[in-house]
């Protein structure tokens, strides 16, 4: 019978493992090993969670736009050149620029992402290698800006927890649990501001093409329906312009284009027909096989079994998945209903 035997235990103890003697004594070795690493564990927790209930940062990470002076590491201080941008990033977003309108305008204006210019700024605290390309900002990195209550003037703590002593995992806590310090230190945005920004950000919507961001994009309702009015006018593909060249001048009598017209719409609906035929097809299959694989079931095939419920699980998985989609978008919108102002269009 194997037996797993601790490295640590073989060589800090003296062990050998030809020797039956030592062979029975290593799984009690291992156990007292486990039981010191876990209570090692649990101690410098308690004393991390003792520094973040008085309020003492853990983490040398710093927020961008701030800066910590050597002789105080706890209070975080305003780099006026980094926090300039994160007050555009805020006023931005609230002008209705989406993220990745920002993202374009700031990799023309060559502005550094925060770990190229931690990089630049502060090197020995950096822990970002050097990127091909130091104006590329994402999507990812404006979000966290925009979420973080630290430009708020507040301390937050606890915002991620170790899965265990034996791994290096680490899981997000909830808003609700996380320790919130308020007023520890200078902050860049308002409260206003700040909120504002968020609600935008937290709502669905979409930005007008190669146009200034539409200022009422995700206020409207409909007065009759209730549902969020969505401006859609992006930009035609090259393909969508061709076409509609082309229809323009079937339209105008040209010959040509009429005919030309007239073949591509023929193809077009031998796609659709084509298409609606395979799946057709393809569903039919999947009906023949699972009736098939029901039959053998009901006598007494024990693989058809196992199969059958395989299917039955998946078809049930499935549903649930799209109910608590459904549910969830429902949710999500009458909660931004009942939280935003509310301006009527009549249909």
């Amino acid at each position: 019978m194997s037996r797993k035997v601790s490295a640590s235990s073989l060589f800090n103890n003296n062990i050998d493992s030809a020797n039956q003697t030592d062979s029975d004594f290593t799984p009690f070795l291992n156990i007292m090993n486990e039981w010191y690493a876990r209570d090692s564990s649990r101690k410098i927790s308690a004393v991390f969670t003792d520094r973040m209930e008085r309020g003492l940062r853990c983490s040398g990470a710093i927020p961008y736009g701030y800066y910590r002076k050597p002789d105080d590491k706890q209070t975080l201080y305003v780099d006026e050149e980094a926090a300039k941008v994160v007050r555009r990033i805020f006023d931005m977003v609230v002008q209705g620029y989406s993220y990745n309108e920002i993202i374009r305008i700031f990799h023309d204006e060559k502005i550094l992402i925060p770990a190229e210019y931690e990089r630049i700024h502060s090197p020995f605290d950096c822990r970002h290698n050097p990127v091909p390309d130091p104006y590329m900002w994402n999507a990812t990195t404006l979000g966290y800006i925009i979420h973080r209550q630290e430009y708020l003037g507040h301390t937050v703590l606890k915002k991620s927890k170790g899965i265990s002593y034996k791994s290096k995992k680490r899981v997000n806590v909830a808003a609700e649990d996380q320790m919130v310090f308020k007023n520890t230190h200078e902050p860049i945005v308002d409260e206003e501001t700040w909120k504002l920004a968020n609600k935008i950000k937290a709502r669905r919507k979409k930005t007008p093409y190669a146009e200034d961001p539409f200022n009422l994009t995700g206020l409207l309702y409909c007065a009759d329906c209730r549902s969020r009015l969505i401006r859609r006018d992006s930009a035609p593909s090259g393909r969508e312009k061709r076409l509609e060249k082309l229809r323009f001048a079937a339209e105008s009598g040209d010959p040509e284009a009429k005919a030309q017209y007239e073949e591509h719409c023929r193809k077009e609906e031998e796609k659709r027909e084509r298409s609606k035929a395979y799946f057709k097809e393809r569903y039919r299959r999947e009906q023949e096989k699972y009736a098939n694989t029901k039959a053998l079931a009901e006598q007494g095939n024990p693989q058809a079994i196992e199969l059958l419920a395989e299917y039955d699980r998946r078809i049930a998985y499935k549903k649930k998945q799209a109910s608590d989609r459904g549910k969830a978008k429902r949710r999500a919108e009458k909660e931004a209903r009942a939280n935003m102002p509310l301006i009527t269009v009549n249909a």
